[in-house]
């Protein structure tokens, strides 16, 4: 079972910067709670059912934790790991995975991740990239919160090589036939009190 610790390390005195080496070094985040953010493929990518998550609860939840164990990728090409789990295989002995990489934190401190979708069957993986932040909240108990916050996603086209960059407060995603600049608001409210 994997908890996330009060104080990763490397934090030091970073309350805020702090919570994005949950995506960037271990204890990782579970891929389940980032795939719960995600629109699914058959629905439209704005379709928000799920915004946000307790993810210190969520994270040694009977639903997140004891799922199938989270595998941890390392690729030449990456910065940073991709960090994965699969479904068991279902009637059909089709099984789903899903996989997040940390692409980094902007200048305002939203975490962007790009993510992985795809089946057994060779069917095509979909790709996005998922913008997120923290922020603290307080449950009817007065019992304090660490929300995963869905800010937003973007579909990347399939097929295509896809660059997913930050320069200061904007995410550039260059492909084969377009740029895309997405200007993200220049504070996230991502303090704990």
């Amino acid at each position: 079972m994997a908890y996330l610790p009060t104080e990763p390390s490397g934090a030091g005195n970073q309350p805020d910067r702090r919570r994005s080496l949950w995506f960037r070094s271990p204890p990782y985040i579970n891929p389940k709670i980032v795939e719960d953010l995600s629109s699914w493929v058959s629905e439209a990518i704005d379709s928000d059912q799920i915004v946000a998550i307790d993810v210190a609860g969520a994270q040694h939840s009977n639903r997140y934790a004891l799922r199938n164990p989270v595998e941890v990728r390392t690729l030449a090409s990456a910065l940073h790991p991709r960090v994965c789990v699969s479904d068991p295989p279902d009637s059909q002995g089709i099984s789903q995975s899903f996989c997040y990489e940390f692409i980094g934190e902007t200048a305002s401190r939203y975490a962007v991740l790009k993510t992985y979708a795809s089946a057994s069957d060779g069917m095509d993986t979909f790709t996005n990239v998922l913008i997120v932040t923290f922020s603290c909240d307080k449950n009817l108990e007065g019992k304090n919160r660490l929300l995963l916050t869905k800010m937003g996603e973007f579909a990347l086209p399939l097929g295509a090589k896809q660059e997913v960059k930050l320069e200061d407060n904007r995410v550039v995603m260059s492909g084969v036939s377009r740029q895309t600049l997405i200007q993200l608001p220049t504070s996230a409210n991502t303090s704990c009190r």
